[in-house]
């Protein structure tokens, strides 16, 4: 039997899981959290690995572009993980932004980690906010 915390937990992993579970790239934010919180470390100073101006331009877009009640989850999500200050689940949030923002960003997810590189250095927003991500869960071999 669940304990009291244990039932407050789960509620609000449904709660904030419910935020954005209507999305099409619901899966993936899942599987990306999910990733982060088994692999904390994994993407250890990938956050600007394309360089701060390409990330900037993306961000700004995702941030615009981002659906209001879902951005507002994932942010309140992010706020209250103990290690949101750490570069890795920055990363993280990136990644996640492209895909509240841009449905399009999910046939990114599983895409080799090179081609979404090839792809950033084109320009494309949510390859730029994803590769980091991508990466780092390629090379913990949860995709490829």
């Amino acid at each position: 039997m669940n304990t009291h915390k244990q039932q407050i937990r789960d509620h609000a992993v449904r709660f904030l899981k419910n935020k954005w579970s209507h999305l099409p790239n619901s899966k993936h934010i899942d599987r990306i959290l999910d990733h982060m919180k088994d692999n904390p470390g994994s993407a250890a100073g990938l956050q600007l690995v394309l360089g701060y101006d390409a990330w900037a331009v993306a961000w700004d877009k995702a941030s615009r572009d981002g659906r209001g009640s879902e951005w507002a989850a994932i942010w309140d999500a992010a706020a209250h993980s103990p290690v949101t200050a750490s570069d890795p689940w920055h990363v993280a949030w990136d990644a996640i932004a492209a895909l509240i923002a841009w449905d399009h960003a999910g046939d990114l997810v599983d895409v080799p980690a090179q081609q979404v590189r090839v792809l950033a250095f084109l320009g494309n927003d949510a390859a730029i906010l994803l590769y980091p991500t991508i990466l780092a869960m390629e090379a913990t071999k949860e995709l490829g």
